[in-house]
């Protein structure tokens, strides 16, 4: 599960690691992974599924 601290107000783009801010190795690639996940599940919702 991911959380909103990688949304931005533009629909569609995500910040993570040294673009949020001065941060460690470990806590950017989590904040990385997070924002690629987010990313995916966006997609996911955007798709129409044929009945």
């Amino acid at each position: 599960q991911y959380t909103n601290s990688q949304g931005t107000t533009r629909k569609g783009i995500y910040v993570c690691g040294a673009a949020t801010g001065p941060d460690d190795i470990d806590s950017s690639i989590a904040q990385g992974q997070s924002a690629g996940a987010r990313a995916v599940a966006d997609l996911y919702g955007q798709q129409k599924i044929a009945s």
